[in-house]
């Protein structure tokens, strides 16, 4: 009986190095500077080609501009509507086929709202319980303008780890809503 409790604990603290070990290699490849480098290039397109597509169809495939999967699964859609006379932009930041935890969701979205020049105070931010990451905003013509005008900021590998390091310190410094299950998005 000894043998058998042992020897689960064993399997059971293997099981656990391992799943440590391979979280921290997607973490590593997740925060990389070639890594926010590829998003950041990504997020330069994808905001154009949100501008082009003002109140187009949600972006429901790779060839459209509109949505990005790294090489490392990090999923992001940028979208950008009209309504009532105000333009609403609207970013998703998700792991693919996964959970998404606070820190690769939230930095990422808040590198997405700093690169795409939104106004930081006048932005929502979400995680809904399928842990896809959201920032919204809601902007005058003036404000929209604004924003459509302003160019990405260029990342380069001299820059990216301090980049993502400020993004993920700015996650403390906004208020995030967790809204209960079966709620939804703030662009629904």
């Amino acid at each position: 009986m000894f043998v058998w409790i042992v020897g689960a604990a064993g399997l059971g603290a293997a099981f656990l190095a391992r799943a440590f070990v391979r979280r921290t290699r997607i973490y590593k490849a997740l925060f990389g500077a070639a890594h926010v480098v590829e998003v950041a290039d990504a997020l330069a397109r994808m905001k154009r080609a949100a501008l082009v597509q003002v109140d187009g169809e949600p972006p429901t495939s790779l060839d459209d501009g509109r949505l990005f999967v790294s090489s490392a699964g990090l999923a992001v859609a940028y979208t950008v509507r009209k309504h009532d006379g105000h333009f609403i932009h609207h970013v998703s930041v998700a792991l693919a086929g996964t959970f998404t935890g606070f820190a690769v969701g939230g930095a990422y979205v808040l590198l997405a709202v700093d690169l795409f020049a939104w106004p930081l105070d006048a932005a929502v931010f979400e995680i809904p319980s399928s842990s896809v990451h959201h920032a919204e905003v809601v902007l005058d013509p003036a404000a929209h303008h604004a924003v459509a005008d302003a160019p990405v900021a260029r990342i380069g590998a001299g820059n990216a780890e301090a980049r993502i390091e400020a993004a993920l310190e700015a996650r403390a410094r906004v208020e995030w809503r967790r809204p209960a299950w079966g709620d939804q998005s703030p662009s629904s």
